[in-house]
């Protein structure tokens, strides 16, 4: 069973960044043959997750007004099943003792996730062309560089992981060049959310690492409320239009979405308290004046998700569902920093690469994807596990 683990996780990276949308697949795999093979030992501190369990209930009980109850609820459905099995392994990821093999399986995984891609941009995504002819015969077969955006999440985020356990290790000065490797393939890719997430994230980093100040959980959580706000503030008070026309430097995506966002927050305020019902974004009636009219392009002012996480749950769960999440956050920013007073180096850097993956996938659920996806959910619980387990074997520098 650990062999079939160790070759899941691999497999994770690997084709993730082909299909980033079959990162739910492998992983729900990886979280299923990770709990079978502790299933004797398995325990579930249901006080330890109060947090989550309050969020999960608010929004299964906002399904009864979404907009489209029935669509909400079957969403709601998957959500809840993939959460609760991916908190069930959190819980015990103590008992998942061949960590060993699983850096090699994630480092190897990454590596030939970086030849894939380097093999697609060279060559005008021959893979992925490949692959629909032969099981997509009816599909355009044509490739675009954006089509490897989820994999470009998926590498940004265990990247984070890999550096952690490089500076485990003591390769310190690998670290630095894989850093840069990584900046470098996301700067080529035309994922500008995870370039963007990942060299911010290297920037605070440093912040963590070196200066005690920044690595406080109190100063984190204190920063991260505020910023969630004024998210919503933000969006309220902007004219996208005048905005839009005065970043000209702005690519028309990022355009487009000052307009959802300004939109989307001005939607949930009125409906402040309940919010429009779970997953409800892709169902929200839009009539046909609610369109931006961008570089002789009619865009909608929705389409499907508002692309800002924190004005979907507001959009969605209401102000209810907005204190919650946040105060998640701070419990998950608490955890990572919990040992930040430790005078040990290894404490430290897992502590500093921890920031810097939640910041990562922070800065890209506020920029491109619904925090409701199936395959994004499957990333984040799958990354945590992993570091959950990366922290409980620190090792010691060599």
């Amino acid at each position: 069973m650990s062999k079939f683990i160790s070759f899941l996780v691999f497999l994770i990276p690997a084709i993730g960044v082909i299909s980033g949308l079959s990162g739910a697949v492998f992983i729900s795999c990886f979280i299923g043959a990770s709990l079978y093979s502790i299933k004797d030992k398995i325990s579930f501190p249901l006080y330890d997750y109060k947090l989550e369990i309050l969020l999960l209930l608010w929004l299964g009980l906002s399904c009864l007004w979404s907009v489209n109850p029935s669509g909400s609820f079957i969403s709601y459905l998957k959500l809840l099943a993939i959460t609760s099995l991916g908190a069930s392994l959190l819980a015990n990821t103590k008992y998942l003792k061949d960590m060993t093999g699983l850096e090699k399986s994630v480092i190897y995984g990454t590596f030939f996730a970086l030849i894939f891609f380097a093999i697609e941009v060279l060559s005008n995504g021959i893979i992925t062309r490949t692959f629909k002819s032969i099981f997509q015969i009816n599909s355009a077969r044509e490739f675009y560089l954006h089509s490897l955006d989820r994999g470009c999440t998926v590498i940004a985020l265990t990247s984070w992981l890999i550096i952690g356990i490089m500076l485990k290790s003591g390769k310190y000065f690998l670290a630095v060049i894989y850093f840069f490797i990584i900046t470098i393939t996301l700067a080529i890719s035309d994922s500008l959310a995870g370039f963007i997430s990942f060299l911010i994230s290297g920037v605070f980093f440093l912040l963590t690492r070196y200066f005690p100040f920044f690595r406080s959980p109190l100063i984190l959580n204190i920063a991260f409320i505020i910023f969630g706000l004024s998210i919503i503030i933000f969006a309220v008070m902007i004219n996208p239009k005048q905005l839009s026309d005065q970043a000209e430097f702005l690519p028309i995506s990022a355009k487009h979405r000052l307009f959802i966002w300004h939109f989307a927050t001005e939607k949930a305020i009125e409906k402040p308290v309940f919010g429009s019902g779970f997953a409800s974004s892709k169902y929200f009636p839009l009539t046909d004046n609610d369109h931006a009219e961008l570089s002789g392009a009619k865009l909608s002012l929705l389409p499907l998700h508002p692309h800002n996480s924190i004005i979907q749950i507001f959009l969605e769960s209401g102000i209810t569902g907005l204190i919650l999440f946040l105060m998640l956050g701070c419990k998950y920013l608490q955890y990572i920093g919990r040992n930040h007073q430790s005078t040990n180096i290894t404490t430290l850097n897992l502590i500093s690469t921890g920031y810097s993956c939640f910041l990562t996938y922070a800065i890209i659920s506020l920029i491109s994807y619904s925090i409701w996806q199936t395959w994004f959910v499957c990333l984040a619980l799958w990354t945590a596990v992993m570091f959950s387990m990366l922290s409980q074997n620190k090792g010691s520098p060599k």
